[in-house]
Order: C-alpha cells, then structure tokens, then sequence
C-alpha cells in the first residue's frame, strides 16, 4: 500500500487534490492530510470520508514526519497541495520500489499560461533533478517505509528539507530514481512573487544553502 502524505496550511482547493488521487487506478493507497493550521482551516474542508486528518505543530518536515509516523503503508509518497500527479503514478512508484530503489521522485511540470515557465523551466528544473539526483519536495518524494524510519525521516528543518533528505540519501550512496513523467505543480508562487524574482531567488537559496548558510537564515527570504 502507498501512503500519500499531505502537509497544508490554509489550502482552499484540497478537495480538488483528494479528488485527483482518489482517481488514480490501481494499487491501493491511503491519503493523510497534516494541517499545520491550529484552526484546522484545510481538515474542515474535505469533504471524503476516506482521508485521515491530522493536526500538527506547522512547518513542512514536522507535518511531513507526523503523517509518516501515522502511515500504514509500505511506501510513503510525500505530495505538495498544489501538485497533480500523473496518471497510473502509484503503479510507477511501486515499480521503481521492486526494482531496488529506496527512494525516488517524478519530473515537473509547472502548469502556466507562461510558456516560459510550462516549457523551459520545467525541463530544465526536470533536467537539473536528473543530472544532480537532488529533486525537490515538488516532485512527489517518495521512500520505501522502512529505509525513511531508517534515515530518520525529514530533518526538522524551517526550509530545504526536501534538499537535505536527498543529500543524506546521496552520501549512503543509494541511487534516486526519478520517473520519467511529470508530477503537474501550480505556478501561484510564482505568480504572486513574480516570475523573475522566484527564478533567481530559488536557485540562489539553494546555492547557500549548500555553501552552509543555515536554513533559518535561508528561510527570511522564502516565505
């Protein structure tokens, strides 16, 4: 079984989400919601029966880590509330899994009217993931259970924590598989911090981030 792990703080359009997944064929799978809100703004709006709600102190690697620690599946996929994943994704992901990898991710694709930002910068983002086998929290991160119990889960991290799990990863030496289709990811932050602006600020961010520079540092410029 997959558990399909999702952090929200404030998300409006969550049912659209559950609905997505809930349309995937195949394998079965159970759908954890952690909303960081203390309100629980996100939880009161799912209307499915079949999701588990959770509340959780906020900040991504905390909610992440408290789905994980609920899961009953033997793969635990991590995926953001803005993010669509392809059709037939839980059957790739297990494949990857009986073929030996411990962990892996999707492509990208930024869904725009921008086609600067639907066509460049998803294949370079998609390339860039391939060449440093470092995809980030936007490409569906997935693990087999066993080896994230293993590596400690997310670091409790403010930011970059989809960035550091995968270094741990890379310094064990394990190989990241990234599936060749696109997991399909909103361009609202890029639309509400502008275009220009998140192109230069996010590969900078990481940049540092792998100099040194602290994540709460790191995390003043990222909201």
């Amino acid at each position: 079984m997959i558990s399909v792990i999702i952090p929200v703080f404030n998300e409006p359009e969550i049912n659209r989400t559950i609905s997505a997944l809930e349309y995937q064929p195949g394998l079965d799978m159970e759908i954890i919601v952690v909303d960081g809100d203390p309100e629980n703004s996100t939880l009161d709006l799912i209307e499915s029966p079949n999701v588990i709600k959770l509340q959780s102190s906020p900040g991504r690697a905390i909610q992440m880590n408290r789905g994980s620690r609920a899961a009953k599946g033997d793969i635990l996929l991590f995926l953001h509330a803005d993010t669509t994943l392809p059709l037939n994704a839980f059957k790739f992901v297990r494949d990857s899994i009986k073929a030996g990898f411990q962990a892996g991710a999707f492509d990208i694709k930024f869904i725009s009217k921008n086609k600067f930002l639907q066509n460049y910068l998803s294949k370079s983002c998609s390339w860039r993931s391939r060449l440093l086998s470092l995809p980030y929290g936007d490409q569906a991160q997935f693990f087999k259970r066993d080896f994230f119990i293993e590596i400690g889960g997310y670091p409790n991290l403010p930011l970059m924590e989809d960035l550091e799990i995968m270094r741990v990863i890379k310094k064990r030496k394990e190989p990241i598989f990234i599936i060749p289709k696109p997991a399909s990811t909103s361009d609202r932050r890029w639309q509400q911090e502008g275009l220009l602006y998140v192109m230069l600020r996010n590969p900078i961010i990481s940049f540092l981030y792998m100099l040194g520079v602290p994540a709460h540092i790191l995390k003043n410029y990222y909201p």
